[in-house]
């Protein structure tokens, strides 16, 4: 009897810490904040994934762009990310008419075997998706006080509306020059992550997939002369 207790006592533990990420991943939803701050004539736009205590901090603006790994609340590591392109690719050999329209014709023919498999996984995120509210302040001058006014009365008409859909905008208008400034929140999640990586699993393993990759692959310069 001591025997089998212990296979079996190993292959619950075995299940167990399987099990155990699953749930995890089905039951903790993925937030995301998508920030738009834009202050004279410059805009940052800041991207944040997390689920549970991890998570990731895309960040752009004029100077470039850069990514944060964080857990809880705190930046572990950043990447910077220069805003010039990468170096210029390798020349290969010359693509002819015949083989770029051969390609072309291939590509698409590819193209539309993804249909079904991106039409599932749009749908699994279509219906794991939730928005979940959008607050912002907004400082408006349009140059002109009757116009200014005009669109700062379009707003209190239709605010009680905005706030019914969970957007919370405050309008500071301004009537003696012409001002545009911004600083939004959207908040997004996927209710169950779980679902939306099986989803894009399956469209990976696609046969289509790899295809398109292959033919993607052979069009990048340089590919001929590796």
């Amino acid at each position: 009897m001591d025997v089998l207790l212990l296979p079996a006592l190993l292959l619950l533990c075995l299940l167990i810490l399987i099990l155990i990420p699953v749930i995890i991943l089905y039951a903790i939803p993925v937030r995301s904040v998508l920030k738009f701050t834009t202050k004279d004539g410059t805009l940052r736009e800041t991207v944040t994934v997390t689920w549970c205590l991890i998570g990731i901090e895309i960040a752009h603006d004029p100077v470039g762009t850069k990514a944060g790994v964080l857990v809880g609340s705190h930046i572990l590591y950043t990447f910077f990310f220069d805003r010039e392109h990468g170096p210029a690719p390798r020349a290969g050999e010359p693509e002819t008419p015949v083989r770029l329209q051969a390609a072309q014709k291939k590509s698409i023919r590819l193209s539309y075997k993804l249909i079904q498999p991106l039409e599932s996984l749009g749908s699994v995120l279509w219906q794991e998706s939730r928005f979940e509210g959008a607050t912002g302040r907004i400082t408006l001058g349009l140059g002109d006080p009757a116009q200014t006014g005009l669109c700062y009365g379009y707003y209190w008409a239709s605010r009680f509306v905005l706030e019914a859909l969970r957007i919370h905008i405050e309008i500071e208008p301004v009537f003696d020059r012409e001002v545009f400034s911004c600083d939004m929140d959207i908040r997004m999640s996927l209710r169950h992550p779980l679902r939306v990586i099986i989803a894009a699993v399956r469209l990976a393993l696609n046969p289509a997939v790899r295809d398109v990759a292959s033919v993607f692959r052979q069009r990048t310069p340089g590919a001929a002369a590796a």
